[in-house]
């Protein structure tokens, strides 16, 4: 597994493609994340990405690609970073008389290239600070895990406000400081999840709904909220 841009966990968001299919991250045999899955990448705004790219056999530096998937943008990019160097581009009349003197005046990039309606561009990694001030690469979760299931779409809205008010009261009847409730949640959780299907958080996952919401499409809402009076009950 690629792991070099874990390094700027905490401080880049750093997130991880998934299978879009299945909504997770590709998984082996045993259900464990698949120990050659590479596809990392920074996440910036505007959609723009930047991935790992390992060295050549039998070298060792590593570098940066960056991913715009708009020409325009990559060159609006290109165009700050000469301003930021103070040369001027206004006379540039197209995108690759503006590559051009991107790459003669700017040390930055080691290769850069419009393809298509998109710009690629690689460089060192020591060079990353610097590019973020162009490109914006988000800092918001920043310590979330790329693998993290946070980092999987969810549908949202699924609960009725009536259903999630019965939830909130069923909870609150709870009588214990905010650790003590997580605990009784979460082992509320464990046995209800004990008794569901094997495969019922592949499907969840499908379905991009968070426990809760796949509960409630499962339609055993009702069920859940009676374990967890019955459970305050008990311990009353």
């Amino acid at each position: 597994m690629d792991k070099f841009l874990h390094q700027y966990i905490g401080k880049y968001r750093v997130k991880a493609h998934y299978d879009l299919e299945k909504n997770d991250f590709p998984r082996d045999s045993t259900g464990a994340i698949d120990n050659d899955f590479a596809d990392f990448y920074l996440d910036c705004q505007k959609h723009i990405e930047i991935k790992h790219v390992a060295p050549e056999p039998r070298k060792r530096n590593h570098e940066l690609a960056c991913y715009v998937p708009s020409a325009n943008v990559g060159a609006n990019i290109l165009r700050a970073i000469l301003k930021n160097k103070d040369i001027q581009t206004t006379t540039l009349k197209n995108k690759d008389a503006l590559l051009e003197l991107f790459m003669e005046k700017c040390d930055i990039a080691t290769s850069c290239e419009f393809t298509d309606n998109e710009l690629y561009f690689t460089f060192k990694p020591e060079m990353l600070d610097y590019i973020s001030k162009f490109i914006k690469i988000k800092t918001l979760g920043a310590d979330i895990s790329p693998l993290s299931p946070k980092n999987l779409p969810k549908k949202k809205g699924l609960i009725p406000s009536e259903e999630l008010q019965r939830y909130k009261d069923a909870v609150s009847a709870y009588k214990g400081d905010k650790m003590g409730k997580a605990r009784f949640i979460n082992s509320i959780n464990t046995e209800f999840k004990s008794k569901l299907p094997k495969k019922w958080n592949e499907e969840m996952k499908q379905l991009q709904l968070d426990f809760k919401s796949y509960i409630y499409h499962k339609k055993l809402w009702g069920k859940y909220l009676t374990l967890i009076e019955t459970k305050i009950k008990s311990i009353e």
